[in-house]
């Protein structure tokens, strides 16, 4: 089977088992699949017998996916056979199913974008295909949210020197002002002065600013606070408010300042920052609950993204997919401990000194971007002097001393400079600085080249240059991360991820990660959802938890793992040394030792050792040696030492040495494991065998030797073959095969057994090891359960062993064994025999019912007067018609049969003496009668003759006793069919021959008169009757097949006992109708003599004769007639009547007419 696509034919090659040829064309925005022409479409399905392949340039572009899962079947999976795939691109996805493959492999479905779905879903790709097309570099974190805040600045900022703020105008209470904004702090700060005489209630407090030293005391109230001139994002004016708490200052700077009175310098102030330490704080803690930019309309209900962006024109509150979702370092920022309120932490940054002329110093510590501040504070190390600075005094670097700031970590972002000189001012010792709680202050001077982002919902500082090509200025965007970091469903970014400290990742649905990730710590996936990496990943290690992910670009990691319940696939090349205890899929290289707990699926190449105890695939390359304690397939090439103590299989090659102290079972079914190297089958090892059709058989091919220590040949057919005589060689080796080993064959050899009817032998002959299946010792006669059967399977026991029938026999178990001796019996010879005894009972019952006819008594067919051949002659002529039909039961040894007979009887009679008629009758009868539970029917021509007499006793009391007495004679022409069929055989056979049965009979009654009753006259009559009949049959041979049997000529010889009553009346249907004459009978027949036939039989082709049985006769049975019969004009008189034999095994009826017409 192969697959083609519109987009440039692709020539896969045809499976040898396959039985179609498929098709996957291409059109604009479809995907359609076609088997020999035809579109398959929807939940339709189709089956391959053998591989599935894909070939090269499908050239699918569209993002429609491929889903196997409606053509494989979903819920089942890939039953047997495999998927192989090479070559393949595009941005579609290809969807196995959720079940996985219950046998066979899968080796690479590759191509970009390509979906191994196994639950959870994992990517493959061919190597160096590249990633799917991505928006400009930024993330899909915000692409949900619309809304934002233009906040402007009240004043032009200049940056450079002491008096670089940023002002905005806010309404507090009424009340309009300017605040100076402040990312060094949190909180609005308003003088008392500005409300006049107003009084406010809330909580006292005191706040201090860190960065300079100043404080303030006073009260903390909740209060709207809104931003005039505030516009949407789409420029239009909008009311932009928070309810926050705001400080309503009263004294400042240890109450040298009075904040009631205007004019004292008081602080305007509303601090937006983030990972301020308290220092001071009461009354309220800082909190992000203080900044109105985070909770605007729309913010704490979710609608809008919770965040600002403050740049060097302007403030935007509210982070969307156009304002914050492209081209921003973005740094993953820790949620505070210590602090009562929610926060995140100050981000990480470094900072390089290099005096003038010196060696650079680098020191790692938070980096705070301050708007509140326009000078640079930190601790400058040994580089720093004395200096005063717009009247306060510092330590500060001389002139010419170079440094460099990186906002963040790494060195993607961050500026440059050389330090000037300084003035000569005086001023009094500074205060508490950042540089004592180990932080560094840039102040305001990087807003002039980068604008600053604060997301407070997800924790994430941002920068972005405005400028980024200026000299001096670093900037490459980049997510730093830190800690947890769980994204939602659908995430996407394309920037660079640098893992600045140990991170595990997480998201419930789908993310893609397009970029290089590196770092200084290690990345754990966590799930539960699935994670895909586009880009390289080069990491001190990776650990996959939960979920999948899919790494489609090379990974460089000292220590990649998998842990249980995760999977992972390799699309590149992975440098490291691998665990794995969940799923590893290799679609690409891995370079570095494998340890496996868990399963592996290696598509192409691994180059180190690999040890592994759970299950391991290999469809590809192995460069090192296998240590193997689990499952170890190899479909592909392992170059190196092969050492397994668990399971191995498969049909691949292994270049070196292959030890084994467990399993070993070449193939997946019927396969050959070639070694370029030594075998050794240490002790303790089981050699795996199956047996397939015409020699075939799993086999090792060494090209040196072959060892075996006590190794247990375990032989089994293989699934769906019924295996018979021959030679199967399991090891091949060139350098010869020598030492120990037993053959373990529980399918063979004993009666519980799938095939007790064959052994399992090896034997060593130079380069091989060879098993042969020879006839066991079991005999067919012990898988009989009924006397037929083991009787048969004796008659089996005997046969030559060669042949067809011979040959077939060894493929059965205990159960299809019985059932075939059924078939094989002949039983219908038999139960032919009790057929014909029973069907005597017609000529019997029709010459005795003429001489009752005759004689007036009850229950024959009335009591007219016969006609007679010429007028004053006494000869009678009479005759009957009859049909029958019945079926007789099994016993538990034979099979029951049906019958049916249909014929005609006639006889001609004359009177002896006064009270006595004798006569002669012939007739002529066929049967037909089958048995289907053995395949067998027949027919019989039955030609008859006999001769009667009866009549009157004497008068005895108020009746008249009566004698009736024949004896018949027929010969029947029997032709026979049948079938013997069973698994794995079949004749059809036939046989003709002859039989004839004797019989003589007696019946002795006593007829008299009720005269008065409801129905008028009632005619009774009590008999009793005896008959003996004997029955001969030729002998007879089969024609056309190997079952056929020769059966020899036998004798059956049955005594009839008949005890009954007999009761007929005359009915008035009305005026001018003629009489109806109504008889009946109920009696008993008892059998005795024979009454269960039997045949020995023999097969044609040569055996000893054997003896079975057949359907027996009744030993008592039931008697039932009714008929009744009318006049139809002067002469002649209609009757039909019913006869009927019932038995708990046998049943027969029968329907007469007569006709007579008196001359």
């Amino acid at each position: 089977m192969s697959f083609a696509s519109g987009g440039g034919k692709m020539a896969g090659r045809k499976d040898r088992a396959s039985r179609a040829r498929a098709r996957i064309g291409r059109a604009v925005g479809t995907l359609a699949f076609l088997i020999a022409g035809t579109a398959i479409a929807g939940a339709q399905t189709f089956e391959a017998a053998g591989a599935i392949f894909f070939a090269t340039a499908s050239r699918q572009t569209s993002a429609i996916p491929l889903d196997l899962s409606t053509i494989i079947g979903s819920s089942a999976g890939i039953v047997s056979g495999s998927i192989s795939s090479t070559g393949a691109s595009g941005v579609g996805t290809v969807i196995t199913s959720q079940a996985p493959i219950a046998t066979g492999t899968m080796t690479p479905v590759t191509g970009f974008g390509t979906t191994i779905a196994t639950a959870p879903t994992l990517i493959v790709a061919k190597p160096g295909s590249g990633s799917p097309q991505s928006p400009p570099a930024g993330w899909s974190l915000y692409s949900g949210y619309s809304t934002s805040y233009s906040i402007p600045y009240a004043n032009t900022p200049v940056f450079g020197g002491p008096q670089a703020q940023l002002m905005v105008n806010v309404t507090v209470g009424g009340q309009t002002t300017q605040v100076q904004v402040d990312t060094g702090s949190q909180g609005i700060v308003i003088p008392q002065y500005l409300f006049g005489n107003q009084t406010f209630t809330g909580k006292q407090g005191t706040i201090v600013y860190s960065s300079s030293g100043n404080n303030a005391t006073g009260i903390w109230t909740t209060m709207t606070v809104s931003f005039p001139g505030a516009k949407d994002q789409n420029g239009n004016p909008t009311t932009a408010s928070a309810s926050v708490p705001v400080f309503i200052e009263q004294s400042a700077n240890n109450g040298t300042k009075d904040c009631t009175v205007a004019g004292t310098g008081c602080y305007f102030m509303m601090g937006i920052g983030y990972g301020r330490p308290d220092n001071g704080w009461t009354g309220y803690q800082p909190s992000l609950n203080t900044n109105p930019l985070l909770h605007l309309t729309g913010m704490d209900e979710g609608t809008v993204r919770s965040g600002y962006i403050v740049t060097a024109t302007g403030i935007q509150a509210g982070l969307t997919a156009a304002n914050a979702g492209q081209g921003y370092a973005l740094i993953q920022l820790q949620p505070s401990t210590g602090q009562a309120s929610a926060n995140w932490t100050t981000p990480p940054g470094t900072l390089i000194v290099t005096p003038n002329g010196g060696s650079p110093a680098t020191t790692a510590l938070p980096v705070l971007v301050d708007t509140g501040i326009s000078y640079l504070w930190g601790n400058l190390g040994t580089a720093s002097t004395a200096c005063t600075y717009h009247n306060q005094q510092f330590t500060c670097a001389p002139a010419g001393t170079a440094v460099t700031v990186y906002l963040g970590p790494g060195s993607y972002v961050g500026y440059s400079y050389v330090v000037g000189g300084s003035d000569n001012n005086s001023a009094a010792p500074p205060a508490s600085r950042d540089s004592v709680i180990g932080a560094l202050n840039t102040g305001i001077s990087p807003l002039a080249q980068f604008d600053l982002m604060f997301d407070a919902v997800g924790g994430f500082a941002g920068y972005k240059a405005t400028a980024p090509n200026t000299s001096g200025i670093y900037f490459s965007p980049y997510l730093s991360t830190a800690g947890a970091l769980s994204v939602p469903d659908g995430f996407l970014t394309t920037l660079p991820v640098y893992v600045s400290s140990a991170t595990t990742f997480s998201t419930t649905g789908t993310a893609t990660l397009q970029g290089a990730v590196t770092g200084v710590s290690g990345l754990t996936v966590a799930g539960p959802g699935n994670t895909s990496f586009f880009g390289t990943v080069t990491l001190p290690s990776v650990t996959i938890s939960g979920g999948a992910a899919s790494f489609l670009a090379n990974v460089t990691a000292p220590q990649f793992q998998v842990l249980s319940g995760a999977a992972a696939a390799n699309s590149a090349t992975l440098t490291a040394t691998v665990s794995n205890a969940g799923t590893l899929i290799n679609a690409g290289t891995i370079v570095g030792g494998v340890s496996n707990s868990g399963t592996v699926f290696n598509w192409q190449t691994v180059t180190g050792a690999v040890q592994s105890s759970g299950t391991f695939a290999n469809t590809g390359t192995v460069n090192g040696t296998v240590t193997n304690s689990g499952t170890l397939t190899n479909d592909g090439t392992i170059n190196g030492i092969v050492i397994s103590t668990g399971t191995m299989n498969g049909n691949g090659i292994v270049t070196g040495a292959l030890a084994v102290s467990g399993t070993v079972a070449p193939g997946h079914s019927i396969g050959t494991m070639a070694v370029n190297g030594n075998v050794e089958l240490r002790r303790g090892s089981v050699y795996e065998a199956e047996l397939g059709p015409a020699g075939t058989s799993d086999r090792i091919l060494a090209s040196g030797s072959a060892t075996l220590d006590g190794t247990r040949i375990a032989v089994s057919p293989y699934a769906g073959y019924t295996p018979g005589l021959g030679s199967y060689q399991i090891i091949t080796a060139g350098g010869g095969v020598s030492g120990t080993y037993s053959v373990s064959a529980p399918d063979f050899g004993a009666l519980p057994a799938a095939y007790p009817f064959l052994a399992a032998n090896g034997r060593i002959t130079g380069s091989g090891l060879t098993i042969d299946m020879v006839r066991s010792t079991v005999p067919f006669a012990a898988a009989g359960i009924t006397a037929n059967e083991t009787a048969t399977g004796r008659g089996l026991d005997t046969l030559a062993q060669q042949g067809t029938l011979f040959n077939a026999l060894l493929g059965l178990n205990a159960a299809t064994a019985a059932g075939a001796y059924d078939q094989l019996s002949g039983e219908i010879y038999a139960s032919t025999q009790s057929l014909l005894i029973d069907q005597s009972f017609y000529v019997r019952d029709g010459v005795l019912g003429r001489l009752r006819q005759e004689s007036g008594a009850p229950g024959a067919a009335g009591a007219v007067q016969t006609a007679t051949l010429v007028p004053g002659l006494p000869l009678t002529l009479w005759g009957e018609g009859y049909g029958g039909w019945g079926q007789a039961g099994g016993n538990g040894n034979s099979a029951g049969d049906s019958r049916s007979i249909g014929g005609f009887l006639m006889g001609l009679d004359l009177p002896l003496g006064t009270n006595w008629r004798a006569g002669i009758a012939g007739g002529y009868s066929q049967s037909t009668f089958s048995t289907d539970a053995r395949g067998s029917s027949g027919t019989s021509d039955n030609y008859d003759v006999a001769l009667y007499a009866g009549g009157a006793l004497a008068a005895v009391g108020p009746g008249t006793l009566n004698l009736r007495a024949g004896a018949a004679y027929a010969w029947h022409d029997i032709a026979m069919s049948r079938s013997a069929a069973f698994s794995g055989f079949a004749n059809a056979l036939s046989a003709g021959y002859g039989a004839d049965t004797a019989q003589v009979f007696a019946e002795l009654g006593y007829g008299f008169t009720l005269e008065k009753t409801p129905l008028g006259r009632v005619g009774l009559e009590p008999f009793a009757g005896l008959a003996y009949v004997h029955l001969s049959t030729d002998g007879l041979t089969e024609t056309f097949g190997a079952a056929a049997l020769s059966v020899a000529s036998s004798s059956f010889d049955t005594t009839l006992t008949q005890f009954g009553l007999r009761a007929s009346a005359v009915l008035l249907p009305g005026p001018n109708l003629p009489a109806v004459d109504v008889h009946g009978l109920i009696g008993w027949q008892h059998a005795f003599g024979d009454t269960v036939p039997t045949v020995a039989a023999s097969f044609a082709s040569g055996s000893l004769p054997f003896t079975v049985s057949g359907a027996p006769i009744a030993t008592d049975s039931l008697l039932l007639g009714f008929g009744l019969d009318t006049a139809i004009g002067q002469n002649a008189r209609l009757g039909v009547a019913y006869t009927g034999q019932l038995a708990s095994n046998v049943q027969d009826s029968a329907v007469k007419g007569t006709f007579s017409l008196r001359f």
